[in-house]
């Protein structure tokens, strides 16, 4: 008997694995919504939560909170925002 015991089916190829694959399991940059979606909790993408932690640039966050939309809702959950 083998000492693969245990192991059935087709042998995995490690080997043979693509580039693409690698890549996707590096950590990816969130990029925000373009809205607020209004729900609690927020969600990942939620430019305001994403504004509150200090992950987003102020570039960014100007041209998103020129919505009156996102400036209420930034309004509501007390942060600054800026050019607003």
């Amino acid at each position: 008997m083998s000492s693969d015991k245990g192991k059935k089916g087709k042998k995995s190829k490690k080997d043979g694995k693509s580039k693409k694959s690698e890549k996707s399991k590096k950590a990816k940059k969130l990029t925000p919504k373009k809205t607020c979606c209004k729900s609690k909790p927020r969600c990942k993408r939620c430019p305001i939560r994403m504004l509150a932690e200090g992950r987003l640039d102020p570039a960014d966050a100007k041209k998103l909170f020129a919505k009156s939309r996102n400036r209420k809702q930034a309004k509501k959950a007390h942060l600054d925002v800026p050019g607003g």
